[in-house]
């Protein structure tokens, strides 16, 4: 059976066609986190805050998805997370305030924190199932991040730090609870 050798120029062009199909793939399936982006800037009132990490969190999900294997996994779940406390902190913004008889209090920070701790927990879940942990845990963490700031940064910098500080607490919290395979002999 003979074999074919590609030409250098041929196999330069082909592998340059697939990477153009690549990246026109990914940027396909970041669309949808442009209606999130139109979503939060049309409810939101940061709309230059909103603007840079929209930009941001739309091109961390076209690298991720262009380069494929875990981190492209990772985007589906890290954004479905970071829906959770985008969703939170907008339901707050239209709830408004609990109050008791010590007074009034904003549910922003607290629903921003807790979506984060939801979140976080989700994505360790995730992570913990795929063959490269570490990798699919830091860059979901990363897209749920950059989701749930869209909607946390209606309290500005505190927002976002309440949703870190959900995050982090969310994500030890499912990888303690999580059951560990006993060590094979």
């Amino acid at each position: 059976m003979a074999t074919t050798d590609i030409s250098p120029t041929l196999e330069t062009k082909m592998r340059s066609a697939y990477e153009r199909g690549r990246a026109r793939r990914a940027a396909i399936a970041t669309l949808p986190l442009l209606l999130l982006t139109v979503l939060a800037v049309a409810l939101g009132n940061r709309p230059t805050m909103l603007i840079a990490i929209a930009f941001v969190l739309l091109l961390t999900a076209w690298i991720f998805l262009w380069r494929g294997q875990t981190l492209g996994k990772a985007v589906i779940p890290g954004v479905l997370a970071g829906v959770v406390p985008f969703a939170f902190s907008y339901c707050a913004r239209f709830c408004g305030h609990f109050c008791t008889a010590r007074g009034c209090m904003s549910l922003c920070m607290p629903l921003c924190t807790l979506g984060g701790a939801l979140g976080g927990a989700l994505v360790t879940r995730f992570a913990l199932l795929t063959p490269s942990p570490r990798l699919a845990w830091t860059s979901g963490t990363a897209l749920l991040l950059l989701t749930g700031s869209l909607g946390c940064a209606c309290m500005g910098t505190s927002g976002i730090a309440g949703l870190l500080t959900g995050t982090l607490l969310g994500s030890l919290t499912a990888y303690a609870l999580t059951p560990r395979k006993p060590p094979t002999a």
